[in-house]
């Protein structure tokens, strides 16, 4: 809850003015003082009013977010980082992503797009005709989140490589971390620079990631202690990343958008799916840890790709976040 200082801009004098005194009062400042002392309880009265709105609206996004679990709400509002830090919070870096130009993503995203309605079948194409058309603000974070996964990861721009590195000091608690070298192996990338496992989603992966460790820091060190048992044979960095290609295929095939509009929020929204299957995946590596073969992996992300399907599948796992402590 926001606390708000309200001070008064004028201070009232509560001393009445002895009576030998009143008589030579005129009657115009008389009327003055009445005016003034009328204007300033109005300017309470409204300053009053505007805290209660305030605590009226804060309450109710609070009760907004609720379905979206309210750990993720810190890292929307928080300040603690900025650009020009070693490390970097989701909400700084998505704030660099909005604010670029995508005129090079924009026609590969429209054909892809376009693709994609003609694999649709007749019933799916009839239903949209009906369905009502998606607000604007919708639209337009879907295209930016779109956008972002042409975008290749490039360690010679700085907020890129600030990304990762948030991540793998997160990780790893290592102090240093070079562009390039056999450390990224650490996190369960499979070469020497992470340029070449994030091609298939481009940035939007890396973003996810920042969002885990950012929104659930204690869920994603223990995901990532799974991941170094001795018996692991997965790589957790690239299981990450399949994670991510599964909400966005969700995404541009338009079985989110009723969660969109229902929550009128796009980018939590998306993100929170990210993490509710991160959730299942981990449930499943939990109850068969002798078998955490990179192949018992690859099944367990094929079984959460099936049972996402449906609204009912989607919208059980966006409730799974509030399972995570």
């Amino acid at each position: 809850m926001f606390k708000m200082k309200i001070q008064d801009d004028y201070q009232k004098d509560n001393k009445e003015p002895k009576n030998n005194f009143k008589k030579f009062i005129p009657e115009e400042d008389e009327e003055e003082e009445k005016e003034k002392k009328h204007k300033n309880s109005k300017r309470q009265k409204n300053k009053n009013i505007k805290a209660n709105l305030q605590d009226e609206f804060v309450s109710k996004k609070n009760e907004e977010n609720e379905y979206l679990g309210n750990k993720n709400i810190k890292i929307i509002i928080d300040d603690d980082y900025n650009i020009n830090s070693d490390n970097i919070n989701f909400k700084t870096a998505f704030s660099y992503f909005s604010s670029l130009d995508y005129k090079e993503e924009q026609e590969k995203i429209d054909n892809e797009f376009n693709m994609n309605k003609k694999k649709k079948s007749l019933i799916k194409k009839i239903c949209e005709c009906f369905c009502n058309k998606l607000p604007q603000n919708i639209k337009k974070q879907k295209y930016l989140i779109s956008c972002i996964t042409k975008v290749p990861y490039n360690d010679n721009i700085e907020v890129h490589f600030k990304i990762l590195k948030s991540i793998y000091i997160f990780f790893t608690d290592d102090t240093e971390c070079q562009k390039k070298g056999n450390h990224w192996e650490k996190i369960g990338f499979q070469s020497k620079t992470p340029m070449s496992d994030l091609r298939s989603v481009g940035m939007l992966a890396s973003l996810q990631m920042l969002y885990l460790v950012c929104a659930y820091p204690s869920f994603a060190k223990n995901i990532y202690n799974i991941f170094l048992d001795k018996n692991c044979e997965w790589l957790f960095a690239v299981t990450l990343i399949n994670v991510t290609q599964i909400c966005y295929h969700l995404l541009r095939d338009d079985l989110l958008d009723q969660f969109f509009i229902k929550n009128n929020e796009v980018v939590s929204v998306f993100n929170e799916l990210y993490v509710g299957m991160i959730y299942n995946l981990s449930q499943y590596l939990e109850e068969n840890k002798e078998k955490m073969t990179a192949e018992y992996v690859g099944e367990c992300i094929e079984k959460i790709r099936n049972h996402s399907n449906s609204s009912s599948d989607i919208d059980a796992i966006l409730w799974n976040t509030k399972k995570i402590n």
